[in-house]
């Protein structure tokens, strides 16, 4: 991989951010053809870059054409990644913004899922939510997202967190 800025999330399409933390086993040779196949011209010719990540963000807008329900499109997109990986092994942490919400993904296959953390500081954040791989406030409480699990953060509400 080159380190490049077409390379470096966020990535935004619309009023979609995504950005992903984790990796896919063998993406080059094993994965990224298969998704290459499945995606429609129009929204790969959006991808700018060669990385997972990218790649990944594709198939969730093409996805979302079906459906507006995100985490239907979390479900299937982790269904259909167990099938163009073959066995092999990924994480997936994703952060996803539509313009109204915020979702966070804790998942992998094959490994150990990547942490992720909710938490509450109102002191540096007062009256905010924070979503992190790793606490890094003194002053707040941090949670644990559950593995495979998503969570949803709407303006005005606590957060939902939803079984993958």
């Amino acid at each position: 991989h080159s380190p490049a800025l077409l390379n470096t999330p966020p990535y935004g399409v619309g009023p979609l951010l995504f950005s992903h933390n984790g990796f896919i086993e063998e993406f080059a040779t094993k994965v990224r053809p298969k998704i290459r196949q499945y995606l429609d011209p129009k929204i790969e010719a959006d991808v700018q870059g060669n990385t997972d990540s990218e790649y990944l963000f594709a198939v969730i807008r093409q996805m979302l054409c079906e459906t507006n329900d995100m985490i239907a499109v979390f479900r299937r997109l982790f269904e259909q990644l167990r099938l163009w990986m073959e066995g092999g092994g990924g994480s997936f942490n994703f952060l996803v913004l539509d313009g109204e919400r915020v979702f966070a993904t804790r998942y992998a296959v094959g490994q150990e899922s990547p942490t992720l953390y909710l938490g509450r500081d109102e002191i540096d954040f007062p009256g905010g939510w924070l979503v992190a791989s790793e606490p890094f406030s003194e002053t707040g409480e941090w949670i644990s997202v559950p593995k495979s699990h998503a969570v949803i953060f709407t303006f005005g509400s606590s957060p939902e967190k939803i079984a993958l």
